[in-house]
């Protein structure tokens, strides 16, 4: 993360004071990686989830004519793709810790500078929407623990997909969901950054609102310890 920093991999918005900026980038790389490594406990689930936000980041790239961006996420792309054929259920091969780290760190640094901004400044936080499916999960999971009186980084089944899957869905209903779910998400991020100011917060409150609703459903589903 300190060495993509080095290399000026880092968050450039004009209204943002410099130093604050690494650190947030710092934070936001940080968080992305454990998101993907924490919701990787399900056949498909985060390779699917992220090969389908590299496709909307992609998208995003190339039309602003970010090349480099739009090459390095096409390439991420396609090793998922070629991944998901032998990691959907039942699974063949599995990807790790090693993978699921690296999948958020690449994913964390190339959807930080993809020029958003440019019709509304809302549109800033279009990455945070766009891998908006991992990042609910870890603040979900976050909190449950927090209010279990739990350590936050102690293994616990809290994650969103095991609960959907106690409460009636299948393991692939659960995961193309999810695919689901992150490619609407990523769809509502380029309407966001396309739409004006006023339409991004109304959006943006709906997904938050939404992210609620879905969040305290889901705290409802007793899950044994």
């Amino acid at each position: 993360m300190l060495a993509l920093i080095n290399a000026s991999v880092y968050i450039k918005l004009g209204f943002l004071w410099p130093p604050l900026a690494i650190v947030l980038s710092f934070l936001w790389l940080l968080g992305i990686t454990n998101a993907f490594n924490l919701i990787d406990i399900m056949d498909g689930l985060a390779a699917g989830v992220a090969a389908v936000a590299c496709c909307v980041l992609f998208l995003i790239a190339a039309v602003n004519g970010r090349q480099s961006y739009a090459v390095l996420l096409a390439a991420l792309c396609g090793s998922l793709c070629g991944f998901l054929r032998y990691n959907v259920q039942p699974a063949r091969i599995y990807m790790g810790d090693a993978g699921s780290m690296f999948i958020g760190l690449m994913l964390g640094a190339l959807s930080m500078n993809n020029s958003y901004t440019r019709e509304n400044l809302v549109a800033a936080i279009a990455p945070v929407i766009v891998l908006g499916v991992p990042i609910f999960d870890m603040l979900f999971v976050m909190y449950v623990r927090a209010r279990r009186g739990l350590p936050v980084f102690l293994g616990s089944p809290d994650h969103f997909a095991l609960r959907l899957r106690k409460w009636r869905l299948s393991t692939r209903q659960t995961v193309y969901f999810s695919w689901a779910a992150t490619a609407i998400l990523g769809a509502l991020a380029i309407v966001i950054m396309l739409a004006t100011t006023a339409v991004a917060l109304s959006l943006v409150a709906g997904i938050a609102l939404a992210s609620l609703l879905l969040g305290l459903f889901l705290r409802r589903i007793k899950m044994s310890l």
